[in-house]
């Protein structure tokens, strides 16, 4: 009895994992403008079609990540948040740093860490933080290297493919999403 419970279980952890590294669902609550449908992860539950997968573009510019970055320290500040803001190209190479004044200095490396896993994983790290919420097989995401299953990581899209992420650390991670969302609100209105 107990042994068929434990599958079952499993089954739907399975199911949930699956949907969620899909990007199903509604508008996020956090950053409406990232759908299923233009989420950087596989756009159809077809992943066997190459057409289906999120390309890399070329690597966003220094301009960009500060125009990026701007908005971003915009929104901190309008809300009084200490953040350190990281930007990182389509490579996950570091373009741009930003410690605001009083920020706390372990945020340095989370907020690299968010942009780096964005980038490499190709989606928000938010989706990490809610699989793990799950449990079950989602707890394999542990050992995955370089996933921050930290909200507040968020890729740079430009004509449908990633050009770098934007990783915002410094207080709870709602508050670092919010941040980073209105930072990539910024080039989404180009």
């Amino acid at each position: 009895m107990l042994a068929r419970s434990v599958k079952r279980r499993q089954a739907a952890d399975r199911v949930i994992c699956a949907q969620q590294m899909r990007g199903i669902g509604d508008r996020h609550p956090v950053y409406p403008f990232l759908t299923s449908t233009d989420s950087p992860t596989y756009k159809e539950s077809n992943v066997n079609s190459a057409s289906n997968i999120v390309q890399y573009g070329p690597p966003l510019s220094l301009n960009v990540a500060r125009r990026i970055a701007a908005a971003a320290e915009a929104e901190a500040q309008r809300n009084g948040w200490p953040m350190v803001i990281a930007i990182m190209d389509s490579a996950a190479n570091l373009v741009l740093l930003h410690k605001m004044d009083h920020a706390q200095t372990g945020s340095v490396a989370i907020a690299q860490a968010k942009a780096e896993s964005t980038v490499r994983f190709k989606r928000p790290t938010k989706m990490f933080e809610e699989a793990l919420a799950v449990g079950g097989i989602n707890l394999r995401l542990l050992a995955t290297d370089r996933a921050c299953p930290l909200e507040g990581g968020l890729p740079v899209m430009i004509d449908g493919r990633i050009v770098g992420a934007i990783g915002v650390s410094g207080m709870q991670s709602t508050q670092d999403a919010l941040v980073a969302a209105t930072g990539v609100q910024t080039i989404a209105n180009d």
